[in-house]
């Protein structure tokens, strides 16, 4: 029998209810986008930790920047938190969510520099596979961005090219670190590593990834091409913006701006030519998640 008192959810409004929930973590998920890069803190000792990456970019003019802000989520949790292109990237939009109060937390958006890369953590999925690394984006805040630039186009000077190059991150000892470290030679070498095309296939190939009903949805080497980036910073709605952390609408506010797209706001060569196609949401999903659907080599 169906609770119908008080504050009590019914039966029937309760499966209600937990749809509604599950569809709200479900685009909360797919607002969080590729997997971000980050080091943390030893939980143990409270000491910074580092990891090795590789990029896969060609040149750091290649990638992308904007500004982006980070919503909390209701728990509170990183891992939790959505991020959205701000508004303030297009000269014709106004930015509803600038000063808003979301979660207890007032917005303010910041300037990252996107990359593509590597991160060579080894981890054990769910079926008990490992996983030797996984694509994800390194999300460089404006303060770091001068610092990784001027040691990139070092190392392109070296190399020929950035992709391929090698490098460590650490991680600061303290909170209020940087949570994507600071760049370091490799331990063993004690210099900056590359990888050549061939070896980087050699190292890190995999074969095609399907979909049950036997479309491709990675190809071969698919996880070693960098992020198409406007699969995933997607030029925002301010009027779905609004609608979604439920902040008032303005007088006749459907928007009917430009349809030009990035560029207008953004630096001059911050762009990209690359990579897979995502054909649908649930395509998407398994694109986010494709080291656990790879098949690596021993």
């Amino acid at each position: 029998m169906s609770n119908q008192s008080g504050w009590l959810f019914s039966g029937a409004n309760a499966v209600e209810v937990a749809a509604r929930e599950n569809e709200a973590a479900r685009q909360r998920q797919q607002r969080r986008g590729a997997q971000r890069f980050s080091v943390p803190l030893d939980k143990e000792t409270g000491k910074g930790t580092s990891a090795e990456i590789v990029f896969l970019d060609k040149h750091y003019n290649e990638t992308f920047a904007l500004y982006e802000y980070a919503i909390p989520g209701p728990s509170g949790k990183w891992s939790d938190t959505t991020f959205e292109v701000s508004c303030e990237n297009f000269r014709e939009m106004s930015d509803p969510l600038a000063g808003q109060i979301v979660n207890g937390q007032t917005l303010k958006s910041y300037y990252i520099q996107v990359y593509s890369i590597l991160d060579l953590r080894p981890y054990v999925n769910k079926q008990g596979k490992v996983i030797p690394y996984t694509r994800k984006m390194l999300c460089v805040k404006r303060t770091q961005i001068t610092e990784i630039v001027e040691l990139l186009e070092k190392l392109i000077k070296v190399n020929g090219t950035l992709r391929g190059t090698h490098i460590k991150m650490r991680r600061g000892e303290t909170n209020t670190s940087s949570s994507i470290g600071s760049p370091q030679v490799l331990d063993d070498t004690l210099t900056y590593g590359f990888f050549t095309e061939q070896q980087l296939i050699q190292k890190f190939g995999h074969p095609e990834v399907k979909s049950q009903d036997g479309r491709v949805i990675i190809p071969a080497n698919g996880q070693l091409a960098p992020y198409n980036y406007l699969d995933y910073f997607k030029k925002p709605d301010p009027d779905e913006q609004r609608r979604r952390y439920g902040l008032s609408m303005p007088m006749g506010s459907r928007y009917e701006g430009s349809s030009n797209g990035w560029g207008q706001a953004i630096e001059e060569g911050i762009k990209t030519e690359t990579s897979e196609k995502v054909e649908s949401e649930s395509d998407q999903a398994m694109v986010l998640n494709a080291e656990d659907l790879i098949e690596f080599a021993d």
